[in-house]
Formats: C-alpha cells, structure tokens, sequence
C-alpha cells in the first residue's frame, strides 16, 4: 500500500514536470494510470485491519515519493524561459569558424545557393560545427 502510494505520487509530480515543460507524453499518462490502479487495487486489499491504518502506510509511501520527487526536481534548477532557449548570441554564441573555404566548397555553396538550400543546425552541436568548417568561413 505504501509503495502503491508512493509510485502514485511520484507520477503526479512527473506529470506536473510535464505540465511545466508544456509537453505530452501517451506513455507517462499511462504510467500515471496503472500507478492510480495499483493504489486502487492496494487500498481494496485486506492488508491491515482498519481503514486509517491503511491510509497512514499510504500517505507515508506518497510523502517519500513527494519528498524524493522535490529533491530530483530542485536538484534540477529551474527551466529555461523559451528565449533563453533560443538565444542565438551572448553565452550561446557559436565558435568562430576557423577554416578558410576551398574553391570546391565555394562552387558547392553557389550550386546549393542557387537551389535555395539553407542551412539549419544549432550553435552547440560538434556536427553543424564541423560542417561549417568543411565548407570554411567565406
């Protein structure tokens, strides 16, 4: 029972995570209905005498779930505002690119422009970087 309601709140505060996050996920939501279901199946099973008894191993599973879900959480820091995310300059700013570019990387880079190719990558990915500088700064 104690465990039922631990797992129990455990999932409500993922899903207040997710909440925060501004995401859905099929899977959690599952995850947080068979946990409802396994309190729900603990709390009808005989396993102490008297109701309060019950509801006291429940409340103790659910206030150490709650407890090790906050430590996670806090442990964590806040989440990042969208515009922090995606802040293209300051702190986030790409490395410089080194690389001077060949005259096949510049006949290559006319033909992909000439198509309307664009490029899209993000400033801390290794791979995006490396390309850049495959094709070279000009």
């Amino acid at each position: 029972l104690a465990l039922g309601g631990g797992m129990a709140a455990f999932e409500l505060a993922l899903l207040v995570r997710l909440l925060q996050l501004q995401a859905a996920c099929g899977l959690c939501l599952l995850s947080a209905g068979l946990s409802a279901a396994v309190l729900a199946l603990a709390w009808r099973l005989p396993s102490t005498r008297r109701t309060d008894e019950d509801a006291v191993l429940a409340g103790c599973g659910a206030a150490l779930a709650a407890a090790a879900a906050a430590a996670i959480f806090s442990a964590q820091g806040s989440l990042p505002t969208p515009e922090e995310e995606m802040a293209p300059f300051g702190e986030r700013s790409p490395a410089p690119i080194a690389s001077h570019s060949s005259r096949r990387a510049l006949e290559l880079s006319e033909r992909l422009a000439a198509r309307g190719a664009k490029m899209y990558g993000a400033w801390w990915c290794s791979h995006c970087a490396g390309q850049k500088e495959t094709l070279g700064a000009e």
